[in-house]
C-alpha cells in the first residue's frame, strides 16, 4: 500500500519534519511504501497568478499532483501557527484539485505547547469540498513536540510512552480506510465533469 506523507511545515528542519519523520517509519513497518512530500522543498508560489501563468510552477505543480495521484491515502502534518495550519500546506491543497478524491488520509497537529487542533479542525472545515479528500475519523495531536518521539528517548518527557502507543493503534486506522475506499473509486460513481466542486 502507497501512502504519502505530507509534511506541512514551511521551515526547514522543523518539528513537523522530525514527526513525519517518525511517522514515515512506522508506516514502512507495516509494510507500506511511502513517499514524503515536504512542504518546504516545493517552492509552490503564494502568488495565484503566478502559479496559473509561471510554466515552472505548473511543472511543479504538475509533479506534486502525480505524485499525490500515485498515493492510496494520505498522512497530512500540520504546525499550528497563530492557531491556524500552515499557509504552505492549504496553498498546496488549493491547486491539487481533485487528485487526492475518495482517498483516506489522517490528520497530525504538532504543537510547540499545549495547541495543535485548532488546525485540524480549519483543515477538516475547508479542505474537503473541493479536493473531496476522505479525512478519517482518528486523529493525532502532538503536543510540546519538542520532548516526545525524539531519537534519543532521554530527550523525551512521559508522555513519549503514550504518543508511540497511540500512533501504532492509530496507524492501522488509517490504512484499514485507505483500502476500504478503493472500491467505491473503482466503482466509477465519483467520476463526473458537471460536478468538480463541492456544493
Amino acid at each position: 500500500m502507497k501512502i504519502t506523507v505530507i509534511a506541512g511545515s514551511q521551515r526547514p528542519g522543523s518539528q513537523s519534519e522530525k514527526v513525519a519523520r517518525y511517522l514515515t517509519a512506522r508506516l514502512r513497518a507495516l509494510d507500506c511504501d511511502v513517499d514524503v512530500l515536504t512542504i518546504h522543498d516545493l517552492g509552490l508560489s503564494a502568488m495565484m497568478g503566478e502559479v496559473w501563468s509561471d510554466e515552472a510552477q505548473q511543472e511543479l505543480v504538475s509533479d506534486v499532483k502525480t505524485r499525490l495521484a500515485a498515493a492510496e491515502g494520505y498522512l497530512i502534518v500540520t504546525p499550528e501557527w497563530h492557531g491556524m495550519a500552515s499557509p504552505g500546506l492549504k496553498n498546496m491543497l488549493l491547486h491539487v484539485g481533485t487528485t487526492m478524491a475518495h482517498k483516506a488520509a489522517m490528520l497530525v497537529g504538532v504543537s510547540a505547547t499545549y495547541g495543535g487542533s485548532y488546525p485540524l479542525a480549519e483543515i477538516r472545515s475547508a479542505v474537503s469540498k473541493n479536493t473531496r479528500i476522505c479525512f478519517v475519523p482518528e486523529q493525532i495531536i502532538i503536543r510540546k513536540v519538542k520532548t516526545v518521539l525524539n531519537d534519543d528517548v532521554d530527550e523525551s518527557n512521559d508522555a513519549d510512552a503514550y504518543l508511540r502507543d497511540r500512533i501504532e493503534w492509530a496507524l492501522p486506522i488509517l490504512l484499514e480506510y485507505t483500502k476500504a475506499l478503493a472500491p467505491v473509486r473503482e466503482s466509477g460513481v465519483t467520476e463526473s465533469e458537471a460536478y468538480d466542486f463541492g456544493m
